[in-house]
């Protein structure tokens, strides 16, 4: 096998093997995600909102409270009223807001299982946690604004909310250290402002000592891998994109959010993994070059 021959191979596989990964990653988020749903604190510990049925007494609602240990009950039409002053009563008991309680339990108390207790109570019309509402999270990135794949508002002229509802998704997660993201293409401004930060270090190698430290083939691969040198005869350690593609799909994917500079990537935080391999790139790039006479 020609020296040519063994570094296209070496290149192929660790396309396939970007690819292989990327797969697993993409299940490794999924996964996280998921995680990081059920484990997000999503309501109040020790409150509850029950509505009772029309017609239901008060001592029985009483009884209730006690039954249950309830530590204090607001009635919400007294609370719309406190934060009102002058609420649309009869809007507001047509809809049987008069019937709406807020209840404080201890804080030792399982939650979900007093829950589930005043749902089977034939009193109770519906009964569930006091549940956080969040607004929806922007970044304070200078130019947000104009990225109107994450949120399009019609700034450009175009249709309102045509757009991966990257607010709302933020408002769940902005992204993990632990995802890492192989970026292949012209390689990557990872001196970038809006990169660095998100951009992964090998930190099983010594840089510039000459030796494969983590015995992985590749020598001071402390940034990523230049696969594109093919015609110099050599590929190297310095995935520096020299193009500007490459930095431009890393900043898409994930520019350091809300950092008050530039713009803003899909994930705020991930690390991405600079990877060069533009040969084709480069090769578009010669085929316009004019021919020397």
């Amino acid at each position: 096998m020609t020296r040519m021959t063994r570094r296209m191979a070496v290149m192929l596989m660790a396309t396939v093997t970007a690819f292989v990964l990327s797969v697993a990653l993409a299940g490794a988020v999924m996964t996280t995600h998921g995680d990081d749903m059920r484990s997000k604190k999503e309501f109040v510990d020790d409150e509850i909102l029950v509505k009772f049925k029309p017609g239901t007494r008060a001592d029985v609602i009483s009884r209730i409270h006690s039954r249950l240990n309830v530590r204090a009950a607001k009635n919400m039409l007294e609370r719309f009223r406190e934060l009102d002053g002058k609420p649309r009563m009869g809007f507001l008991k047509k809809r049987g807001l008069d019937r709406l309680q807020l209840l404080k339990i201890p804080k030792t108390a399982d939650l979900h299982a007093v829950v589930r207790e005043l749902k089977d109570d034939p009193n109770v019309e519906y009964a569930e946690p006091n549940f956080l509402v969040h607004v929806e999270l922007e970044p304070n990135d200078r130019y947000f604004s104009e990225l109107w794949g994450l949120d399009n508002t019609g700034q450009t002229g175009g249709a309102a909310d045509a757009d991966i509802d990257a607010p709302e998704a933020w408002d769940i997660q902005t992204g993990s250290d632990d995802v890492l993201i192989a970026v292949i293409d012209t390689g990557v401004d990872y001196d970038h402002e809006d990169l660095a930060p998100n951009t992964w270090t090998n930190f099983g190698e010594t840089p510039d000592n000459g030796v494969d430290d983590d015995h992985n083939g590749f020598v001071d691969d402390v940034k990523g891998w230049d696969f594109c040198k093919l015609n110099d005869g050599e590929d190297d350690n310095d995935p520096m994109d020299d193009m500007g593609h490459g930095t431009h799909c890393a900043g898409i994917i994930a520019a350091v959010g809300d950092n008050n500079k530039g713009v803003v990537g899909v994930n705020w935080h991930a690390k991405i993994l600079p990877i060069n391999g533009g040969m084709a790139a480069r090769k578009m790039r010669w085929s316009r070059s004019p021919t020397p006479s």
